[in-house]
């Protein structure tokens, strides 16, 4: 395992209580692509995952989920928070997980130049992994990026390439800085029933525009003063004009 100061810790948390349903499958997913990753471009990081209040008669994460022998450039940090620090918090009867409190306990023992605070169902494009081992981030700077959901059942033991080409066939939804779209089956931003462009217009909206209101008695879209619009000619979508 390398031993050189990391230029990113990636944070997550989690616990072994099967939240949102295939819980560990979701995970590892995520744990096995992001060292891939790390070691195919060459990314000094370290991934740490905050084990928040793990329910007393299951495995650990560290026993739960698969880890590599040889992690490359990954390091990888597995801090646990006991239950009875856990129950020190109002309302730890209610939340078994304080997701932010616990992310922020990665944070603060964080070792790499740059955090990357994520959640524990993820996976990065090659792109944006190429982004971040270029070093090029910026002190004294936030960046964001869309996030797309997609269906569930990505192929857990299949390469990344295999997951990701997965993720872009099976698109539900794009979250972005103005707003969550669902999106077709192309990839283009689906429109509501009630919009400012109807269904069967040939026109399709893109980036730089908000989500519909109609609180008013007709439909309207706040936009970007730069916001794209999609022309299809012929009403398919690879056949679309940007304007």
């Amino acid at each position: 395992m390398s031993e050189q100061t990391p230029y990113l810790s990636a944070v997550v948390t989690s616990r072994n209580d099967d939240h949102g349903g295939n819980l560990l499958p979701r995970m590892q997913v995520f744990t096995s692509a992001f060292i891939e990753q790390c070691k195919r471009h060459g990314l000094a990081a370290e991934l740490i995952v905050v084990e928040w209040n793990p329910p007393p008669k299951r495995p650990s994460l560290a026993d739960a989920l698969r880890w590599p022998q040889d992690p490359g450039p990954c390091r990888v940090r597995l801090i646990r928070v006991p239950p009875e620090i856990h129950r020190r918090l109002r309302h730890a009867e209610a939340l078994p997980l304080f997701q932010m409190i616990a992310k922020n306990a990665g944070i603060r023992r964080a070792r790499g130049r740059f955090v990357l605070s994520t959640n524990i169902d993820i996976l990065f494009s090659d792109e944006l992994m190429r982004f971040l081992a270029s070093g090029t981030l910026e002190p004294g700077r936030m960046y964001r990026i869309d996030r797309h959901d997609v269906l569930p059942d990505v192929p857990v033991d299949a390469p990344v390439e295999e997951q990701l080409a997965y993720c872009e066939r099976h698109l539900l939804r794009v979250n972005t800085l103005e707003g969550t779209f669902r999106v077709e089956p192309e990839g283009l931003w689906q429109l509501d029933p009630e919009d400012i462009a109807g269904k069967d217009s040939g026109i399709r909206l893109g980036r730089g525009w908000y989500p519909p209101y109609a609180d008013v008695g007709i439909p309207y879209r706040w936009a970007h003063t730069e916001a794209e619009i999609i022309v299809l000619p012929d009403g398919s979508p690879g056949s679309g004009l940007v304007v």
